[in-house]
């Protein structure tokens, strides 16, 4: 999720504890320095709080649960997906024992169906990159599922990226450029930086 998401959220949920802390002690400092407030009205605060407090972690576990559920099913959907298994024959036939996708090959009109069937991989990870950016899909989940899977083929496609994104030789996009496939390209980062911090292992095709 992106971070001005998580700090919308916790900036709500900080005032509406405030919120009602404020008035909890409002109708305390009431009841207990000039006895104004009856005795029925802080427990009726009291029992608001513990139903905004129900309130929030039931809101908390259903969008947790929602994410999950939707994570498995687009996991789930592409294990079956036809489409997306052609698409990686195509391209594996043309660069054999996963050996990286090189522009000038890919590029030329003969091998249309190829690029493609690349094209078409790139776009499906950078919408699984882009809806986990956007808290819609749980990360940990699906980094587990399909960690080596991502990492592998992006890696080949490294040099095809560069060229979408107008890449020079420091790797720097062009200005206008600098948001085509930069959902990959940041998952890419945080997925290597993760597997090297749990393992030490830094894949090869980095």
């Amino acid at each position: 999720m992106r971070l001005h998401r998580r700090l919308t959220w916790y900036f709500l949920v900080a005032g509406l504890w405030l919120t009602a802390f404020a008035g909890c002690w409002f109708v305390w400092s009431e009841y207990h320095t000039k006895q104004s407030v009856e005795l029925v009205t802080l427990v009726a605060c009291g029992s608001a709080m513990l139903a905004l407090t129900g309130w929030l972690v039931q809101a908390t576990l259903a969008v947790r649960i929602g994410r999950k559920q939707h994570s498995i099913n687009v996991l789930f959907q592409s294990r079956l997906s036809k489409e997306l298994t052609e698409h990686l024959s195509i391209v594996n036939e043309k660069f054999p024992h996963h050996g990286p996708l090189r522009w000038e090959i890919i590029d030329a009109a003969e091998n249309k169906a190829v690029y493609n069937a690349a094209v078409h991989l790139l776009n499906y990870y950078e919408f699984i990159a882009v809806a986990i950016e956007h808290g819609d899909m749980d990360e940990g989940i699906i980094r587990d599922c399909i960690l080596m899977q991502f990492l592998g083929f992006v890696g080949r496609a490294t040099e095809m990226i560069g060229k979408f994104r107008g890449e020079d030789e420091h790797g720097v996009p062009q200005p206008e450029l600098r948001q085509t496939m930069s959902g990959i390209v940041r998952m890419r980062k945080r997925w290597l930086a993760a597997r090297w911090l749990e393992t030490g292992d830094w894949p090869s095709r980095a």
